[in-house]
């Protein structure tokens, strides 16, 4: 399974678009199948290692498509800075898949110009 190593994304503080989507690849390099997941969560930390969200992400239907997301709700872009994140791909029983497998995402929120 594969996620460009450098991944990472950037946004403007309190925009909620573009949503962050992620496309993940198998070992073939052929998108991962996302099929037999129950949920999926996003979870972000500032780099004091504060958790800034615990929350519901989406499999970007089919689930064979490799794409997870997650749709900047208020509040999540507040904040000026460098955060690290995953997604949590929960198949039940207790089996999580964490993405990326290595390191993190890095999301950059920059300051915005007028403010608002």
């Amino acid at each position: 399974m594969s996620v460009p190593t450098s991944a990472k994304f950037v946004i403007k503080r309190h925009a909620r678009r573009p949503y962050l989507r992620l496309l993940v690849k198998d070992s073939s390099g052929d998108p991962f199948d996302f099929t037999g997941a129950v949920d999926v969560k996003f979870v972000m930390k500032d780099e004091d290692d504060v958790l800034k969200i615990d929350a519901v992400a989406t499999i970007e239907s089919p689930p064979t498509t490799g794409v997870l997301r997650y749709e900047w709700a208020a509040g999540d872009t507040d904040t000026s800075g460098e955060f690290h994140a995953e997604f949590d791909v929960n198949y039940g029983a207790g089996e999580i898949l964490t993405i990326p497998l290595d390191g993190d995402l890095l999301v950059r929120i920059y300051e915005d110009v007028n403010n608002a």
